[in-house]
């Protein structure tokens, strides 16, 4: 039988909670890379375009919140499968993937009930091109 050691405080990886604005080193990746995070304060319709001006080789994580277009405040990532009627169930979806490996571009994919202009924070733990 495996026997499981006694879990202690969960604390988050860099063993303490920073939400500061900019870049912080927080862990090593598997590959031995330093890991990064960043809190970003942006809008929807910015947000991709902030995460590839930070030059991310490897989204680790990232979470985050983002405003409706009727004042609920989403997580990121969300995967609406709540909604009984499921040709709207992607409304207010959000996403991330790596549209292009080569170049690392990110795409952030906002369900329709976001509007570019609407308030959102991500934070994001990664990895850098090049680093």
């Amino acid at each position: 039988m495996l026997a499981l050691a006694p879990m202690g405080q969960l604390e988050p990886s860099s063993g303490k909670i920073d939400f500061t604005k900019g870049e912080i080193e927080v862990g090593k990746w598997i590959d031995g890379k330093t890991i990064y995070k960043s809190v970003i304060d942006s809008t929807v319709g910015e947000l991709q375009n902030d995460l590839n001006a930070i030059g991310i080789d490897y989204v680790v994580d990232m979470y985050g919140m983002a405003l409706s277009n009727y004042g609920n405040w989403f997580p990121i990532p969300c995967k609406n499968i709540a909604s009984i009627d499921y040709n709207d169930a992607d409304h207010y979806t959000i996403s991330i993937l790596q549209s292009n490996l080569s170049a690392r571009n990110f795409q952030i994919t906002f369900g329709d009930y976001y509007a570019t202009t609407n308030k959102a924070y991500i934070v994001v733990e990664y990895t850098k091109k090049g680093v």
